[in-house]
Order: C-alpha cells, then sequence, then structure tokens
C-alpha cells in the first residue's frame, strides 16, 4: 500500500543494524585495549 514508507522502514533498520555492529566493536575494542590507553579512575 505505502511502497515508499516500506522501502524507508527498511532502510531504517538497515541503519540501526550498522550503528549497533559499530557500537559493539566499539566497546569490545575499549575492553581488549591496554589499561595505559584508557585512563581509569
Amino acid at each position: 500500500m505505502f511502497p515508499l514508507l516500506n522501502s524507508l522502514f527498511r532502510s531504517v533498520y538497515m541503519l540501526m543494524l550498522i550503528c549497533v555492529f559499530l557500537v559493539y566493536s566499539f566497546c569490545t575494542e575499549i575492553n581488549t585495549a591496554p589499561n595505559d590507553v584508557i585512563p581509569l579512575p
């Protein structure tokens, strides 16, 4: 019924998946980094 809305939702969903993947890889990179790179309180 709304093909434009459907494609918009699909692109937003893909963008959310990419953002979640980037945040997850960023967090794991911080967790596996040595302690001298990130100063801990």
